[in-house]
């Protein structure tokens, strides 16, 4: 069993039942960004997750993120040539996690090209009030910060447009993994699972 990408472990045991992990974390391994929701006025000021995800959307040609998600798709292709040498020959479990399309809602300039006239970059349907929202939703609207920002319309296409743009981002990247599982003809069996996007 191997690993490549990002899982959230908490604690020094990185592995959690993995007999490799091809790549670290993308995030910290500590409860740092743990918010204490005893304390719902509290907010945790370091915290990368913000509205400014949505104001500062847009081209980036390299962030933390991608270039971490170039590397986990690197190490995940270099690791299914290895499988295909067959130096071991029990079957094989290899999880490929990336952080896309999370935010920051950052993308390279040919993916963002590719959404140009997209008709989908404003939500269908509006915007609950904050009052309407439950409890734990307000939280986490607290914890973005939201009465800090002014979010236009024009912030909203810009982040939906990075938004989609990643998503192509990553299926690329997946498509790296795939292509180099049909060249070494390895059968393999696929589950893609996300947790966002």
């Amino acid at each position: 069993t191997c690993l490549s990408g990002k899982m959230h472990f908490v604690g020094p045991d990185q592995m959690h039942g993995f007999e490799e992990r091809l790549t670290t974390d993308i995030y910290p391994a500590d409860f740092g960004w743990t918010p204490d929701y005893r304390k719902p006025g509290e907010r945790i000021d370091w915290w990368y997750h913000n509205m400014g995800s949505v104001t500062g959307a847009g081209v980036a040609e390299i962030s933390n993120q991608m270039e971490y998600d170039d590397e986990v798709a690197y190490h995940a292709r270099a690791k299914v040539y290895d499988l295909a040498r067959g130096h071991d020959a029990r079957p094989w479990c290899l999880t490929v996690s990336f952080t896309h399309p999370h935010d920051p809602y950052v993308a390279r300039k040919k993916y963002w090209d590719l959404y140009e006239d997209c008709a989908h970059l404003l939500p269908e349907v509006p915007a609950m009030d904050y009052a309407d929202h439950d409890p734990h939703a307000q939280r986490i609207f607290d914890a973005n910060d939201w009465r800090n920002f002014d979010i236009t319309e024009e912030d909203i296409r810009r982040s939906r447009r990075a938004y989609f743009a990643n998503i192509s981002y990553l299926d690329d990247k997946i498509g790296e993994v795939m292509e180099a599982l049909e060249a070494t003809r390895q059968e393999a069996v696929i589950l893609f699972v996300s947790d966002h996007g």
